[in-house]
């Protein structure tokens, strides 16, 4: 148990810090210096705070969504109430889709959801983590069905940072692809890796809300950066959940750890992989050893964060016209981080666990399918998904300092479709 605390103590923690709407573009850090790649500069970002008029505080954004936000929509939600709400583009609370309780629509535990509206106007909230589930509500916010997707998949469950696609319907089916981690073993095992898959993909008849088929697919051992870390019989990250986005009959999809992007059809066979050459330069950072066994958690987590923080971490991907986004961090060095550790008396006696977390630089690497040419955008500290609401405006999620999200509009010194 408590290496799910671990794991969520790694991953939540970046949810409770506070950053800047301002930030020195002047210095491109986190990029190694012998390196030309050239950058974007954000020269403004325009402010949306989250229903601030309403009684219910609006933790975080299930998903920036660029094509919702031209709708002057956007899902946000509230995990101390269970609420998700959807406002306009200047922040205005429209409306509230879920509530807390164990009635029909209603959300009994949810850490953190999903939420996304298909090409019908139907609302879908996923909820994370063991007992991940699907709930369904028409265009009208009327609650329709609940599936509890866990069932289908016996041993695994949907990290609150995986990815999650959804088909458009035919004849009222559809398919929804998750990315999903093991509840058997963990990442620490070698047979975590030997017999887990890193997605599953359910088959839902829409009319019913039943699940006609359910399997999951491509094991994680099929991909070039766990072959090595098996070989090694150690590994250098801090999360290896699934990350991806799917366009036409292509997914793909990439780890927090990958310097590359694997391309795969619709029949999850591997079509093309995608080298990314300004991430291939950073050097790997702390690893841990698989199989070593930490009783103690202080020095469970202290290895945990130190493999974490001096790694590169991919966030988030998508695919703009035919650029290919990859969000990440850059690595720290171990005596900018290691200072900021709390100690092991002070971790048990002062429970400041929230210690271990540091800051690092966010990039978007923008990689041109093209001819593979790449460019970069600096944001400031904090967290930071989001998307492109065009050539050059992007829309991101990011914090406040009193813990709230803020919807931030930044706009970039040119246009990405300028620099090609």
């Amino acid at each position: 148990m408590w290496l799910r605390v671990i794991g969520y103590l790694i991953f939540c923690l970046i949810g409770v810090l506070s950053c800047s709407t301002e930030g020195d573009n002047s210095i491109l850090k986190g990029i190694p210096a012998d390196s030309d790649q050239p950058y974007t500069e954000i020269l403004k970002a325009d402010t949306i705070k989250l229903a601030p008029e309403s009684s219910v505080i609006f933790y975080n954004i299930p998903e920036v969504n660029s094509r919702l936000f031209k709708k002057n929509r956007q899902f946000v939600f509230s995990n101390a109430d269970l609420v998700v709400g959807e406002i306009d583009s200047l922040g205005r609370l429209v409306r509230e889709i879920t509530r807390e309780g164990d009635g029909p629509g209603e959300l009994v535990a949810a850490k953190s959801v999903k939420a996304w509206e298909d090409e019908d106007g139907d609302i879908y909230v996923l909820t994370n983590s063991n007992a991940f589930s699907l709930y369904a509500y028409d265009k009208d916010g009327n609650y329709k069905y609940v599936i509890r997707l866990f069932r289908h998949i016996e041993g695994y469950y949907h990290h609150k940072l995986a990815s999650y696609f959804m088909s458009e319907k035919t004849e009222g089916k559809f398919k929804l692809i998750l990315g999903i981690s093991s509840t058997i073993s963990s990442k620490y095992e070698p047979e975590y890796y030997d017999k887990t898959d890193v997605l599953a993909e359910f088959e839902i008849d829409d009319l019913s809300g039943k699940v006609l088929t359910a399997k999951t697919v491509l094991p994680f051992v099929d991909f070039d950066e766990i072959k090595n870390a098996l070989n090694e019989k150690e590994f250098a990250w801090g999360s290896d959940h699934s990350i991806f986005t799917k366009v036409a009959d292509k997914l793909y999809l990439t780890f927090p750890f990958s310097r590359q992007v694997y391309v795969f059809d619709d029949n999850y066979q591997l079509i093309e992989q995608v080298k990314l050459n300004a991430l291939s330069q950073y050097e790997v950072g702390a690893s841990i050893k698989m199989a070593d066994v930490y009783y103690d958690l202080y020095e469970r987590t202290f290895a945990d964060f130190s493999a974490y923080l001096s790694n590169l971490t991919v966030r988030g991907i998508q695919l703009y016209e035919n650029y290919l986004i990859v969000q990440y961090e850059v690595p720290l060095k171990e005596s900018e981080y290691l200072k900021f550790f709390p100690t092991e008396k002070e971790a048990y006696e002062t429970d400041n666990w929230g210690g271990f977390f540091q800051e690092r630089d966010q990039f978007w690497l923008i990689h041109n399918l093209t001819d593979s040419s790449e460019r970069f955008i600096r944001l400031p500290k904090g967290h930071h998904f989001g998307s492109f609401l065009n050539h050059n405006q992007l829309l991101v999620e990011s914090r406040a300092d009193s813990d709230e999200s803020l919807l931030l509009k930044y706009t970039l010194s040119e246009s990405i479709k300028d620099q090609y």
